[in-house]
């Protein structure tokens, strides 16, 4: 067909585009006439074709016109309500799965100023999501939104999708805490030991991790949670943030999960005195909970480290 391109003859080109679609099924010409309707502000007429197409029996075409309808809608007619309801029947009755569809709804909701409606759209396409970078995306958008509607709960919970994925981000973490001091204003956060609060100071992310943990532990009941916080830079060799992370397993009673830490941490170290110190503490909470199989295989490396830095001990004294 040139009439349209070419020629410029909207009326002779719709009619063309009329013919071929009561011949066969086709999509482009479809898509042809409901631009060609919104362009001269026919939403009826658009909406009648649609309804047409819908009934066609293969349902991914269905969702890629009825994509472009809702697109036309919302950008050229600003029919930003008709616009939603047809993006939102795409997810309903044709592809359960169609991300831009949500991506679209979020939008429109929250350029129209429903950040509620937005979130919750954006939540919906976050189940779908299975790649790091798009989940942040969308969680920090979330986490956003609900700070918005000063909704706490919801906050913390994507603000902890977002720690999940990306340990590292210290704004999150800062608003993670803030978020958790809020929601139990009533009370005094900081009920860690005087020597631990002193190691780990109260600037960097270094002491927000641990604000976190200790809120998590003792404000909020979630012991587990709280030591998933502290592991990123426990694991990163952080001496004070290693006698926070030790201090509270052993007041959760997490006894082997203590010790394997211990472990993992210095099984693999260099020769020293401190190694075989952590190697042993290792061996006695395996022992105290009768992990014997365990404790056999740590205490055989503690004694033989022991012996190996005893003998350079020797060695280093003869050769003075």
């Amino acid at each position: 067909m040139t009439f349209d391109d070419k020629l410029g003859d909207k009326a002779s080109a719709r009619e063309m585009w009329m013919k071929v679609l009561e011949d066969v099924e086709d999509k482009e010409a479809l898509l042809r006439l409901i631009e060609d309707a919104v362009a001269r502000n026919g939403a009826s007429e658009a909406a009648g074709l649609f309804v047409v197409w819908s009934m066609r029996p293969r349902r991914s075409e269905r969702a890629t016109i009825a994509l472009r309808e809702a697109q036309l809608l919302a950008n050229q007619l600003g029919d930003v309500p008709r616009a939603i309801a047809r993006y939102e029947q795409i997810v309903s009755d044709f592809d359960p799965n169609c991300r831009p569809a949500l991506q679209a709804i979020a939008d429109l909701h929250e350029a129209a100023g429903r950040p509620s409606e937005a979130a919750n759209a954006l939540e919906r396409e976050l189940l779908l999501t299975t790649a790091r970078d798009e989940h942040l995306a969308i969680a920090r958008r979330l986490a956003n939104l609900y700070e918005q509607i000063d909704d706490p709960g919801n906050a913390i919970r994507t603000l902890e999708v977002i720690r999940q994925f990306d340990p590292r981000d210290s704004e999150a973490l800062a608003r993670l805490c803030n978020l958790c001091e809020r929601t139990n204003s009533g009370r005094n956060p900081r009920h860690s030991s005087p020597n631990a609060s002193r190691a780990i100071g109260r600037t960097g992310s270094r002491a927000l991790t641990y604000r976190l943990a200790t809120i998590l532990a003792e404000e909020l009941g979630r012991g587990d949670e709280a030591l998933s916080a502290l592991t990123p830079l426990a694991d990163a060799n952080d001496p004070s943030i290693r006698a926070a992370y030790i201090e509270l397993g052993d007041r959760l009673e997490r006894t082997a999960l203590v010790a394997s830490k211990l472990v993992q941490w210095w099984l693999e170290a260099a020769p020293s005195e401190q190694r075989i110190d952590n190697l042993r503490d290792a061996f006695d909470r395996y022992a105290s909970v009768d992990r014997d199989e365990d404790a056999v295989r740590v205490g055989a490396r503690s004694y033989a480290a022991a012996a190996w830095t005893s003998s350079l001990r020797s060695g280093s004294k003869r050769s003075q």
